[in-house]
């Protein structure tokens, strides 16, 4: 429910929305957009129901149907609008957020949508999907894009790789930055949350270290605090899998971390 007043019943809701094209215009190449793909082997019936009704708790206002939802904080602070949606046919859930404008990046937005979906699918269900990419080029000029693997991001990640390569068309071979695909992977919605470690830390002894980092006692603010350092490896290092785990979790960690008041 979005509030008081309302009581939402996602088994009786519409199977269209008349109006969508309103709502989420047709592709501007000028407003930018990321894009995610679930794919599942098994979708658990009670699954997007929940999704919807969790994304009505969003502090924006959404529109949804039986098969998706529009959430739309084009007047809020991220000036951006997300639409999600459920392919019956495919077994898969898409997700797609656009800025406002050409001057409007909706990271926050699709990340906090990705972020709860993620936690309905591993909290709620116990089961994890397939996540692949679009090309973000491609797909304004085809209907099947270059779908880049969510395994195959992460790995480039975890070894300091910022771009990938899309060769759908021999003619137009073309990097695409990570950033542009995956901004949760790349962290780039922690942009504004970036301290200059060099200037502003005061970086002291080694008080640990594991396999894949080594964490620092430091001063920030003039306030004690701890620094880890996660280590870059090798491209013909034989642990690059347990490196993208280990990647993996310090993302995890560092979301945790921020949302608690220090």
């Amino acid at each position: 429910r979005q509030d008081e007043d309302t009581l939402i019943i996602p088994s009786l809701l519409p199977e269209t929305l008349p109006g969508l094209q309103n709502l989420w215009p047709a592709h501007n190449p000028f407003v930018f957009t990321f894009s995610r793909l679930h794919r599942f082997s098994f979708f658990p019936p009670g699954l997007f129901p929940r999704l919807i009704v969790r994304l009505c708790e969003l502090p924006y206002p959404t529109t949804y149907w039986n098969y998706g939802v529009v959430v739309d904080a084009r007047r809020e602070v991220e000036a951006s609008i997300c639409k999600i949606e459920y392919h019956p046919k495919t077994t898969s859930i898409s997700i797609q957020a656009r800025g406002h404008s050409d001057m409007h990046d909706p990271t926050v937005l699709f990340s906090t949508v990705v972020e709860l979906f993620d936690a309905i699918l591993i909290n709620n269900f116990g089961i994890r999907s397939s996540v692949f990419f679009p090309c973000p080029a491609c797909s304004s000029k085809t209907v099947n894009p270059t779908m880049f693997a969510y395994s195959a991001i992460e790995h480039a990640v975890g070894l300091s790789e910022t771009t990938m390569i899309c060769e759908k068309d021999p003619e137009d071979i073309h990097e695409v930055p990570i950033y542009h695909l995956a901004p949760d992977i790349a962290m780039t919605d922690f942009a504004g949350k970036r301290i200059d470690v060099e200037n502003d830390v005061e970086v002291g002894r080694e008080v640990g270290r594991g396999a894949f980092a080594t964490v620092y006692l430091a001063t920030f603010n003039q306030k004690p605090a701890a620094l880890k350092k996660l280590k870059v490896p090798k491209k013909k290092d034989t642990r690059i899998k347990e490196y993208v785990a280990a990647q993996r979790e310090f993302r995890r960690e560092v979301r945790m971390m921020s949302r608690i008041a220090h």
